[in-house]
């Protein structure tokens, strides 16, 4: 019976779901089969590896997938063509005979061409990998600079209501003080104040 996992997906579990499920599709398998792979590298169900992938790591693929699509294409065009190939040259067989070692090199040399299109294969995963993690530490830092921006603009509202409070206070208490030197009938000798076009407090001599 299938070990089934409660914990939370990992980046690595997550790469490995992509990787195989990009080899899978590159190859011209079915989702389910890969969706089975993963579920036996993973340790989790099928369904969870099937629902991870469409829900999130889908998602942060779809250049490796578009990848995928065509070397599947390209791999079935050049399939296509070598089969072309050999039946058209059926008619020649029988006045050419061809030796192991011409069917050994043949081999190799397909080899060695599919070898170079997987490490392709691989160099635009990794290139596509660092791309989605670039984007993922671009949006964390961007969610964090909005964050600050906006306790930065809730601090200066509250300091810009503190100072039209404290001009009120000021402005009323400088009346009050006028009103009490004229009912004395002494000069104001006290210093006085008003803002300017800016909201700034300046004395009036």
């Amino acid at each position: 019976m299938r070990t089934m996992r409660q914990d939370a997906w990992t980046e690595e579990d997550d790469r490995v779901l992509a990787e195989i499920i990009l080899r899978h599709i590159r190859e011209g398998s079915t989702q389910l089969a890969a969706f089975e792979e993963c579920a036996g590298k993973l340790g989790r169900t099928e369904a969870a590896c099937g629902f991870r992938w469409n829900a999130y790591v889908r998602k942060n693929n779809l250049q490796g997938i578009e990848i995928a699509k065509a070397q599947r294409k390209m791999i079935k065009s050049r399939s296509k063509k070598v089969i072309r190939e050999s039946i058209e040259s059926d008619s020649s067989i029988e006045n050419a005979e061809l030796t192991w070692n011409e069917v050994i090199r043949f081999l190799k040399n397909q080899r060695q061409e599919h070898s170079l299109l997987l490490n392709k294969v691989r160099q635009f995963e990794r290139e596509s990998n660092h791309k989605q993690s670039e984007l993922q530490d671009l949006l964390v830092a961007k969610k964090i600079l909005e964050h600050e921006l906006q306790r930065l603009t809730a601090e200066h509202e509250m300091i810009k209501e503190d100072y039209k409070t404290l001009v009120f206070i000021m402005e009323r208490a400088r009346k009050l003080t006028l009103l009490s030197v004229d009912d004395l009938g002494e000069p104001d000798l006290r210093p006085r104040f008003r803002m300017d076009a800016n909201g700034n407090l300046e004395r009036i001599d």
